[in-house]
């Protein structure tokens, strides 16, 4: 029971803090991202410039659209997209290099080696389910009351059909 509105919350050693902050460093640096890519995409259409949605196929047309002379755009808003872009370069490469210090933190933890062989489950969701965990020595729980039907194929709702 909790008292005086405080609840017990289990211990996080410093290696989950740690791997915690990594994710909430990279969940903002994504939604920057998003925002970044939609400015543009907006300001284009504007000027009749349709951008497609998608992170990698817009960053593109961006792209290509600053490189077309003609098409509308007036040349004074050019420069500040280029910058909205390289922005967008410095976000993704932060990303990157999180998942790569994820994946050199977790390379040894046994608790992340036995999650990533749940199909399905790969760095992000292991070392996030790893920071949430209470578990510090790897006693997670086995795979099958882990995530219950993960491993298993869905179970259809329909009736079976005469026709077969």
């Amino acid at each position: 029971m909790c008292q005086a509105e405080i609840c017990p919350v289990p211990v996080k050693s410093v290696e989950q803090q740690a791997l915690q902050q990594l994710h909430r460093l990279r969940s903002q640096w994504i939604r920057t991202r998003t925002a970044r890519i939609n400015q543009p995409r907006a300001a284009l259409r504007e000027f009749g410039i349709f951008i497609p949605v998608g992170a990698k196929r817009a960053v593109t047309a961006i792209r290509e659209a600053l490189e077309e002379a003609g098409n509308g755009l007036p040349d004074v808003l050019r420069p500040f997209v280029l910058e909205v872009l390289q922005e967008i370069a410095q976000l993704e490469e932060r990303n990157v290099r999180i998942d790569s210090t994820l994946r050199e933190l977790t390379r040894e933890d046994a608790v992340v080696q036995r999650l990533l062989k749940i199909p399905g489950i790969g760095l992000l969701t292991a070392s996030a389910l790893r920071e949430q965990s209470s578990s510090t020595h790897g006693d997670f729980p086995p795979e099958d009351t882990l995530l219950p039907g993960w491993a298993s194929p869905p179970v259809s709702t329909h009736p079976a059909s005469d026709d077969a």
